[in-house]
């Protein structure tokens, strides 16, 4: 699998002669085994287990419109920023038309913040609404490289160095991610 977007509500396996995993986002709710995971090269390669991808995927389309409507915020408050600026300037004298303007913008900011509240709660709602499946494991049959990133029900680890024949898993006594062999 390389520099691919890879979804699975069961297990994902490759293991055939390269069974590599390069690039991309995997997500498997059951676990992923691969011979080699990620390369020499530090390649960005994002695993995601123990979540159901659907879910992954809406909190990921609901984290794209966040950034799409606090673009949408950051112009309305430069928008005030200008006007305040022009009123203070004396580029604009009268003042109706001052208030006017920037009580409609406040309006504008007012709604969009609360349109990003919004978003930010279904987020909140969906990620607690999915029960991580904490025996979801990632195992290495050969070699991991830098440049892995590993989520393991709701906990992330970096991968830092080459390891060989390992198998990550979610420890709930210490909520976090731990390895052994493979």
């Amino acid at each position: 699998i390389m520099h691919s977007r890879v979804f699975s509500g069961g297990k994902v396996q490759v293991m055939g002669d390269r069974g590599l995993i390069v690039g991309g986002l995997v997500q498997a709710r059951q676990g992923i085994t691969a011979k080699e995971i990620g390369s020499i090269a530090f390649t960005k390669t994002d695993l995601t287990v123990g979540f159901d991808p659907e879910t992954l995927q809406k909190i990921a389309t609901i984290e794209e419109q966040i950034i799409g409507e606090e673009e949408k915020l950051a112009k309305f408050e430069l928008a005030l920023n200008s006007l305040y600026k022009l009123k203070k300037s004396g580029q604009i004298n009268n003042q109706e038309e001052y208030d006017r303007k920037s009580s409609q913008l406040e309006l504008f900011r007012t709604r969009q913040l609360e349109v990003i509240r919004r978003k930010k709660e279904e987020i909140t709602e969906a990620k607690s609404s999915g029960t991580p499946l904490l025996s979801a494991k990632i195992r290495v049959k050969d070699k991991i490289f830098p440049g892995v990133r590993l989520e393991i029900a709701r906990e992330s680890l970096s991968i830092q160095e080459e390891y060989k024949f390992i198998s990550f898993y979610f420890d709930p006594e210490s909520h976090s991610i731990k390895w052994t062999s493979f």
